[in-house]
């Protein structure tokens, strides 16, 4: 079996110190850490090596958009330490997914989400030319209701089985250490609470890591744990695929969609998920947002409403932009500072997502009412990239 030596655990943290800072570019825990990188750097490997690394306690504050959630954060180093066990195992895990979940996934994301939906749906309708359905399953309180001994369990088998095949691939027992280190540990223990502290009101308790059972619930901002949430409905995926023979099946976190031409199968499919998601990982399903709808109506996935040979973008999506527009045409009119390169990246970004969908004529009516936005850029005939006009 393969061990890592000291110079080898140096090098994962240095390549999971580079990818940490990506993100973290000019916060204080980065600007820290990167003073004295040389000596950080050999700390960390030193406890890594010798297995004395301890998670630090978590800072925690609440998100309003775009929905109200609780984020957990760990510190830059432990950040670090989450990038090396993603890139150790994240590989092996790749081989055990199914192909058409989305999250967390290098070359996936919600945009491939929305095409593959579609074109499931043409595969199941055979391009609109006959019946078909949508069971759309969402679980209740997800992340907050995961069995973390239940987790390690499924990840360990998958391991496992690997490491029989491949027992030098990685550092087995170095992994081992790091996910019982990230796993077992109590994320409510010494966190600290940053921002208004009214917004911890209005988390829902379903939502919430406080009032969870000792070992129930993940905690949501962490690299390491978008990978967790996959491996542990990974299990929920292979029963779809192989025994309910879902082919059109499409999940994207706790957000799924079995596509299928018998409306009573599917009807049939809700109870067999029920059971199985209560059975095999302690979940239970949205009672109000698992429904069946006709693939002839609006069917929604990823903040899109797809219908017959047409995409939007959710309401949501549009109301962001619009306000966006407002807000900047109100400072400009106001004549407060505008920071227009940071408009600019904005705007190119709201555009450069709309322009997958069949919002043109919404995109040319919300600037049609922004004189000064229009004053300052040109935009390509159908909206999809502003650019500063020339002086």
């Amino acid at each position: 079996m393969r061990q890592y030596t000291y110079h080898e655990i140096h090098a994962l943290v240095t390549k999971a110190y580079l990818q940490a800072r990506l993100h973290e570019r000019n916060t204080l825990a980065q600007i820290d850490f990167e003073m004295n990188q040389e000596r950080n750097i050999n700390h960390l490997t030193a406890i890594l090596y010798n297995r004395s690394w301890k998670p630090s306690p978590l800072d925690w504050f609440v998100l309003t958009e775009p929905s109200i959630r609780e984020v957990f954060a760990p510190q830059f180093r432990d950040r670090v330490v989450s990038h090396i066990l993603f890139d150790l195992i994240s590989p092996i895990f790749e081989r055990h997914f199914i192909f058409d979940t989305y999250s967390c996934r290098e070359g996936k994301g919600t945009l491939m989400g929305i095409e593959r939906f579609e074109h499931h749906i043409r595969s199941v309708t055979n391009n609109y030319t006959r019946p078909g359905y949508c069971l759309n399953i969402d679980i209740s309180g997800y992340f907050m209701s995961i069995v973390r001994e239940r987790l390690y369990e499924i990840a360990w088998a998958t391991l496992d089985k690997h490491r029989k095949k491949f027992p030098d691939d990685i550092d087995y027992d170095f992994a081992d250490f790091l996910m019982q280190r990230f796993l077992f540990r109590d994320p409510l223990e010494g966190c600290t609470y940053h921002g208004n502290p009214n917004l911890k009101e209005l988390v829902r308790p379903e939502k919430s890591l406080f009032g969870q059972k000792p070992g129930v619930g993940l905690p949501i901002g962490d690299v390491i744990n978008q990978l967790n949430s996959n491996i542990y409905l990974s299990v929920f995926d292979h029963f779809v695929k192989r025994v309910l023979k879902i082919k059109g099946y499409d999940r994207y976190v706790d957000d799924a969609r079995l596509l299928h031409t018998d409306y009573r199968y599917l009807e049939s499919c809700i109870n067999k998920c029920a059971e199985f998601l209560e059975r095999e990982l302690c979940l239970k399903l949205h009672p109000n947002k698992t429904t069946i709808t006709d693939l002839y109506d609006t069917t929604f996935f990823l903040g899109a409403a797809i219908l017959p040979h047409r995409r939007y973008a959710n309401n949501k999506a549009m109301t962001r932009f619009r306000n966006f527009v407002r807000e900047a045409e109100s400072a400009m009119d106001a004549g407060v500072p505008v920071d227009m390169m940071h408009i600019y990246a904005v705007l190119n970004s709201r555009l450069g997502y709309l322009q997958h969908f069949d919002e043109y004529k919404m995109t040319e009516k919300i600037l049609s009412k922004a004189p000064h936005i229009n004053g300052i850029f040109e935009f390509t005939p159908r909206y999809t990239k502003a650019t500063f006009k020339q002086s």
